[in-house]
C-alpha cells in the first residue's frame, strides 16, 4: 500500500474527493496522518518521526487540529495526537477552504467540490 493510499484509507477520504487530495492537506499532514495511523503520539514522538524542530510540530500541529486533519485526546496527563477523519472535516473545509483555495464555487476545481460537498456524492 502506497502511502497516499495509507492516508485515504485512515482519513476516510471519499472517492469523489480523491483528485483533489492537493488541496486539501500537504505532503507533512500526509505524512503525519499516516503516522498516526498505528498508535497516538505526543508532539515530541511526532517532532522525532517527521524529523523536523519542535517549533515546526507544534505549528504542523496546531494548522492541522485547527482544520481537523489530527484529533486531540488526552492519556493521562498527556495530550497525544490521533488521525482525523474527511467527515469530522467537512465542516471546516466546505466553509473555509473552498472559498480560499479552489477560487470559490465559480470556476475551475472549487465548482466541482462545491457540487460534490453540496449535492454529497462523496
Amino acid at each position: 500500500m502506497t502511502k497516499i493510499d495509507a492516508f485515504i484509507k485512515t482519513f476516510q477520504l471519499p472517492v469523489a474527493m480523491q483528485p483533489y487530495l492537493n488541496l486539501i492537506v500537504t505532503e507533512q499532514e500526509i505524512d503525519l496522518v499516516v503516522g498516526l495511523e498505528q498508535q497516538p503520539l505526543t508532539s515530541k514522538e511526532i517532532a522525532e518521526m517527521l524529523q523536523i524542530s519542535r517549533d515546526e510540530t507544534d505549528h504542523l500541529l496546531r494548522e492541522a487540529y485547527k482544520r481537523d486533519i489530527i484529533n486531540r485526546v488526552l492519556e493521562g496527563d498527556q495530550a497525544k495526537y490521533i488521525p482525523g477523519r474527511f467527515y469530522a472535516n467537512l465542516d471546516y473545509f466546505s466553509a473555509y477552504e473552498t472559498s480560499t483555495c479552489f477560487g470559490g464555487s465559480t470556476s475551475g476545481a472549487g465548482q466541482n467540490i462545491s457540487a460534490c460537498l453540496l449535492f454529497g456524492c462523496y
